[in-house]
């Protein structure tokens, strides 16, 4: 099972946006640290995403469909295993972590964002909503 973790850096790419516009100054780099999540493995963690492919013809609803009541079972559809989630239609398997690609819900106030630092999350997932709680500061 992999670890997530929220890394907090000095947000270097901000800053060179920032320089494009005007000169840093001291404040701008003291409150330039953001949170990035990282994953230890992000190869063994499951995830789906909305396949934005073309679903002609595999309405779960149609008789005459080859996806005919399949909710529970896996559909191929142009080459691609397909899986029906119910407010998302046909879903595929997400190469690499969906924590990483979208979790939002990080409370920064848990963190010290005026330094570097390292914090192990806790990963909690709704039907499609992931929720983020920070569990403790990593020493090294």
């Amino acid at each position: 099972m992999s670890e997530h973790y929220a890394v907090v850096r000095l947000d270097r790419d901000y800053l060179r946006r920032l320089a494009r516009i005007r000169r840093v100054t001291r404040e701008d780099v003291q409150y330039g640290y953001a949170a990035f999540i990282e994953c230890s493995d992000p190869a063994s963690c499951p995830g789906w995403i909305e396949c934005d492919g073309d679903h002609t013809g595999y309405d779960p609803d149609d008789e005459s469909s080859p996806a005919y009541d399949m909710y529970d079972d896996p559909v191929m559809i142009h080459g691609v295993e397909h899986e029906w989630r119910h407010g998302h239609g046909w879903t595929v398997e997400y190469e690499g972590c969906p924590v990483e690609r979208g979790c939002a819900d990080l409370d920064t106030e848990a963190m010290d964002m005026t330094r570097p630092g390292r914090y192990l999350l806790d990963v909690d997932w709704d039907d499609t909503e992931c929720h983020l709680t920070v569990v403790r500061e990593e020493t090294t």
